[in-house]
């Protein structure tokens, strides 16, 4: 797609390309994130309760994990 727009010489074309690669990089991160947390979870054996009211468990930090990483792709 940005070859593409290259050839072609739009800089419309071109900027959306651009913008199209960022949001794939983006969800490559978020993906390798949610791969990564799976994996770890799976290795401690599931997710756990938290024990007190106000903590958070481990799947609210893959979420800020995975919000943070389209932060960053998206720059």
């Amino acid at each position: 797609m940005l070859l593409s727009a290259m050839r072609l010489g739009s800089r419309r074309a071109l900027a959306r390309a651009e913008a199209d690669s960022k949001v794939v990089a983006a969800v490559a991160m978020v993906l390798r994130e949610c791969a990564a947390a799976a994996v770890l979870e799976a290795l401690q054996g599931g997710r756990h309760a938290t024990a007190k009211a106000g903590q958070e468990g481990p799947e609210r930090g893959a979420d800020q994990r995975a919000s943070l990483a389209v932060a960053r792709a998206l720059g």
